[in-house]
């Protein structure tokens, strides 16, 4: 199964771990009309920080504004490093 794993920090220094699976994977394909299978040919932080919310919001772990919810984000770590 593809899955990414991400982990966000945020302004009141709290941070979380989101696990982008199938379901985020397809609502980013249809999003932002491109594969996931091309996901690292010219990557945007706009496409990571989108998983990583879509993701969290789906557990009811961030609100309903991706917008909003980026503007609190200070660093977003792909994979477990």
């Amino acid at each position: 199964m593809m899955r990414f794993t991400m982990h966000v920090e945020f302004e009141d220094g709290a941070g979380v771990t989101s696990v982008a699976s199938v379901p985020d994977l397809l609502a980013f394909e249809r999003k932002f009309d491109k594969p996931i299978t091309e996901f690292g040919s010219g990557l945007k932080l706009e496409w990571i920080l989108w998983l990583a919310w879509n993701s969290l919001r789906r557990r009811d772990k961030a609100g309903n504004d991706f917008d909003v919810w980026a503007d609190t984000v200070t660093n977003i770590t792909v994979g477990d490093s």
